[in-house]
């Protein structure tokens, strides 16, 4: 899992370049690397770093690709909170639903 969640990090730092909405062809990777990242953590859910990387990414997809994210939160969330076993793990999926609130607000509720 610790390989795994490097590559999840790089994409998190990566998607750095860009502040705010970044060009649709790079939205259009960035997408992919999120479906790929969830069957990471399908895979590895008992892997800590593979769930504290999962959470950065997502808080940085949410300033990438915007509502765009939002389908597939719920798969995400169902995953990290059945498998929460830390503090850590509590920290990560708080800081990710207050975000999405506050980022989201009422359109964030589906995901929940």
């Amino acid at each position: 899992g610790e390989q795994l969640s490097v590559s999840i990090s790089a994409i998190a730092q990566l998607s750095k370049g860009w502040q705010n909405h970044p060009p649709s062809e790079v939205q259009t990777v960035l997408a992919a690397a999120v479906d790929v990242c969830r069957n990471v953590l399908v895979a590895l859910p008992s892997s800590p770093l593979v769930r504290n990387r999962t959470a950065v990414l997502l808080q940085r997809m949410m300033i990438c690709l915007g509502e765009a994210i939002l389908p597939t939160m719920p798969d995400f969330l169902t995953t990290l909170l059945s498998h929460c076993t830390t503090e850590d793990d509590v920290l990560d999926i708080s800081q990710l639903i207050l975000q999405l609130c506050i980022k989201f607000k009422e359109n964030a509720v589906p995901t929940m």
